[in-house]
């Protein structure tokens, strides 16, 4: 490379090594040296040079999770009912799930990012595009290499790689770690304690939950993370070769860090039903019996409150809103308390309800602020050159993670909506590939299977609409097979085609778990309002229980791109390509009638599947 020029990176984009500059897709590539030059320590960090791609750990209601989108196209929800929109491999496994993929950068070759529809060319579909971690793989170099990180909040951090050969020209093995930790650094303060508030009963009042000396109840945002891999590799001639690697997670790290920066006044905007300013229509009374000081006309209540002097009516000056006094803006604090004591109150009711249905059953309540990660995988890689133009890949791999996580989504005292959530996975990936050169051409043809079963189940805790139910296990088993061809085409010294087409299949169901926090059975309502102390608790999501819904779909998808090499600088490309991601269902409905699954998403083809 001419000095000052842009370093080669050899990228395997299309099955044949290439460097990145010559291969005709929407590429980013970065090497070892690149991550390590600019810190770049995790997945989320390299989209400082990957345009239209975004990457970022999602919040506390989403856990260990990776949002990924690229080109706009990614997904949010963690639930195991949708399929990511951006595929993630390292070595060729594909990760299913966005949960689990803040992965370190440990021990890397390269990273590559693919933008546009993804499928045609390995693994399984992917409509906005796919990232690809190439570890380095064992080669007899012997070497160690040892970091250590200092810096605030306590933090330490450990890392560490080092290469060696077991036996001579044959049996080669690398090792690779990290250990970090960190003290939180979200304050979380107890707010009658700190503000000086009056006890319970008096205007104003809140409960405390501080102890003996000081106002704080702890922390969000610390570490507790070690992480290892071991991968070793057998060259048994210079035709076969077999590389075996196995990682595992361990972390057991505090609620991600959150600061409550804006709230609702009291007039009851969140709630269309309660909104001043919005139409009231019947069934709803004005004004609302057992309840003379609301007039849904006017508005003037509040959806949750601290009924401190029990009486079930909102009063201003004597019971405590949730408003605009918990905000703690820019401030490194926060007034969660992960506690319900049962005394916030719901939002007013309709038809002769009354205030505070069912918010006390089941409580107390405290959670622990935690998000835990454990993670193990293990893969096999086996590459054969059968002949001068044959060869063959098998990649066989299983993986398991449980993350459990909690959220104090509002931020404050009361309880407006508190979940622990729990997900438990494990998939195996199968894949096999043959590649074939002749002539002028180079052919590949692949078999790819995944087989998944997720749970996810969770505390879901609403006082505002009197729930507190257990939501799950939830079950999801699914399926992919796919068949794909990819070709590439040396039309003359500077043009190239290249070909794709991919048929993919995918079953999935989902089976629901509803049931209250001492796992009795949710039972119906007997009135309309179903949040109305009259009624059963939870009898809102009556009738899910164990009703299951079950969905298929296939598609078939293709890939034409064109290069042309101007000069030894200079190539210019055009590509055209389909794309597909599986259907998915509702994942939380209230009812019956919402257990509803959808269609795939397609790129440039109407959508097709069935339910």
């Amino acid at each position: 490379a001419q000095e000052g020029g842009l370093e080669e990176i050899i990228v395997t984009a299309e099955f044949r090594e290439a460097n990145v500059q010559d291969t005709p897709i929407a590429i980013t590539a970065v090497n070892a040296d690149m991550l390590d030059a600019r810190s770049q320590t995790n997945l989320a960090q390299i989209t400082a040079q990957t345009p239209n791609v975004s990457l970022r750990p999602a919040g506390a209601s989403f856990g260990s999770a990776l949002v990924a989108f690229i080109r706009g196209i990614g997904q949010t929800d963690f639930n195991p009912s949708v399929e990511p929109g951006v595929g993630i491999y390292v070595d060729d496994v594909y990760y299913s799930t966005i949960t689990g993929n803040i992965l370190d950068l440990l021990d890397l070759d390269r990273v590559e990012v693919l933008r546009g529809p993804q499928g045609t060319l390995a693994g399984r579909n992917a409509i906005g595009g796919a990232i690809k971690l190439f570890t380095r793989k064992p080669d007899g170099s012997d070497d160690i290499n040892v970091a250590l990180t200092k810096g605030t909040f306590d933090r330490t951090e450990l890392k560490g790689s080092a290469g060696l050969t077991l036996v001579e020209d044959k049996l080669y093995m690398r090792v690779a770690g990290i250990a970090k930790a960190m003290d939180g650094y979200v304050t979380r303060l107890d707010y009658a304690c700190a503000n000086g508030l009056p006890r319970p009963g008096t205007p104003g009042g809140l409960p405390t939950y501080s102890q003996a000396f000081g106002c704080e109840l702890g922390t969000e945002g610390g570490q507790s993370y070690t992480t290892g891999r071991v991968s070793l590799r057998w060259d048994a001639s210079e035709r076969f070769s077999v590389d075996v690697a196995a990682s595992i997670v361990n972390d057991d790290s505090e609620a991600q860090a959150g600061v409550l920066v804006a709230a609702k006044d009291n007039s009851g905007s969140n709630f269309p039903w309660l909104s001043p300013n919005g139409p009231v229509t019947p069934p709803f009374a004005s004004p609302v019996p057992n309840n003379p000081t609301f007039n849904p006309t006017a508005g003037g209540t509040v959806p949750v409150f601290f009924d401190n002097n029990g009486n079930g009516t909102f009063q201003a000056g004597i019971d405590v809103p949730y408003d605009s006094r918990f905000v703690t803006g820019g401030t490194y604090n926060s007034y969660a308390s992960y506690i319900n004591d049962g005394a916030s109150t719901p939002s007013p009711l309709f038809q002769g309800g009354t205030l505070g249905a069912n918010t006390d059953l089941f409580k107390p309540y405290v959670m622990e602020p935690v998000n835990k990660f454990e993670s193990w995988d293990t893969s096999v890689n086996v590459n054969w050159q059968i002949s001068d133009n044959v060869s063959l890949l098998y990649v066989t791999s299983y993986r398991t993670y449980d993350n459990l996580f909690a959220e104090d989504t509002d931020g404050s005292p009361l309880t407006v909506q508190q979940l622990l959530q729990h997900m438990d996975h494990e998939q195996t990936t199968q894949e096999l590939r043959f590649g074939v050169t002749a002539g002028i051409a180079d052919f590949t043809f692949g078999y790819f299977y995944l087989d998944q079963d997720t749970a996810e189940d969770a505390r879901v805790d609403l006082p505002y609409v009197g729930f507190d139910f257990i939501h799950g296990p939830d079950l999801v088993p699914a399926k992919n097979e796919a068949l794909y061809a990819h070709a590439a085409l040396e039309l003359s010294d500077r043009l190239d085609l290249s070909l794709g087409v991919r048929h993919s299949e995918d079953e999935k169901s989902y089976t629901f778990r509803r049931r209250n926090p001492d796992l009795t059975p949710v039972t119906a309502c007997t009135t309309f309002w179903f949040w109305e102390a009259a009624n059963p608790p939870n009898c809102g999501v009556f009738g899910l229980d164990l009703l299951s819904v079950a969905y298929s779909s296939d598609s078939t998808d293709w890939r034409v791109a064109l290069s042309y090499d101007v000069g030894d600088a200079t190539m210019l490309y055009g590509q055209v390509s389909t794309g597909y991601k599986a259907g998915g269902n509702n994942a939380r409905p209230f009812f019956p009638s919402q257990l509803n699954a959808f269609d795939p998403e397609v790129y440039n083809r109407a959508p097709g599947g069935s339910a």
